[in-house]
């Protein structure tokens, strides 16, 4: 197998994307990447006023707005790059996420965000699927096996041209016993079978090896441990809370405690 260079961005401001000579503060603003102003006002009236730094980072990922692929590992989805590509590329997209009931939940949030600029969003998942198909959707919101489906009638009927980008959550389950080899089958054909360059970005906040799955899909990698809230690891023994060096931090009421069976 032939050595693939893997992007690994550490110090991304720096590069020679085209958005470079903006400073971090700019960059960390939602007005500068192009979205609607629509759109804008919606994440506003949803309490997101401007990006974390790393976010607009792993944006300026050389070749990520332009469609390479890109894995990230990272407390968050990617919405926004896939409302981009499809607003500026005219193309379909699908988000793929692996239980109906988080799919539906992601289905619900972007339908909210992104109808007011003529994005329509639709959900297949268990019997749920929309009247007319991919046909009359923009945005598919998928678990994997409608996904799958969706990419072989797309691949049976000549018409895989009309993706553009597939962002895949909880990538990790790929690993999975029963589920991972559907999924890998999945990307393998968006890699290999289908013939045009589509986008594929992957998110994993637990997937060990990234390196190896960045150099199979030939992705850009981006890797970081933010986190928006705090997490501290605490041990509670009777009433006593300890942190994770076993020093006792808080000391609880008895009426605070509850019995775990």
């Amino acid at each position: 197998m032939n050595k693939i260079d893997i992007t690994v961005l550490k110090s991304p401001l720096n590069s020679d994307d085209s958005r470079s000579f903006l400073s971090t503060q700019e960059k960390m603003e939602l007005s500068a990447w192009g979205l609607p102003e629509s759109v804008l006002k919606c994440y506003l009236e949803n309490g997101v006023k401007r990006m974390f730094p790393w976010q607009a980072e792993c944006l300026s990922l050389p070749g990520v707005l332009e469609g390479r692929n890109l894995i990230y590992s990272a407390p968050t989805s990617a919405e926004l790059l896939l409302l981009k590509r499809i607003l500026e590329g005219g193309c379909k997209g699908i988000y793929i996420l692996p239980f109906v009931s988080v799919a539906r939940e992601k289905m619900l949030y972007m339908q909210k965000m992104f109808g007011s600029v003529g994005v329509r969003v639709e959900g297949f998942m268990g019997s749920q699927g929309p009247s007319g198909g991919l046909k009359v959707t923009d945005i598919a919101v998928c678990t994997i096996e409608k996904a799958n489906n969706l990419i072989n009638r797309l691949l049976e009927n000549h018409r895989v041209n009309e993706l553009g980008i597939i962002v895949v959550d909880e990538l990790h389950m790929v690993g999975d016993s029963h589920r991972g080899y559907l999924l890998e089958l999945l990307l393998t054909k968006l890699t290999y079978v289908c013939g045009k360059p589509i986008q594929i970005v992957g998110m994993s906040a637990t997937l060990p090896n990234l390196e190896l799955l960045a150099a199979w899909l030939d992705a850009a990698l981006y890797t970081t441990d933010f986190r928006p809230v705090p997490l501290q690891e605490c041990v509670k023994l009777g009433t006593s809370v300890y942190d994770s060096s076993f020093k006792k931090i808080r000391e609880l009421c008895p009426k605070m405690t509850m019995k775990v069976c």
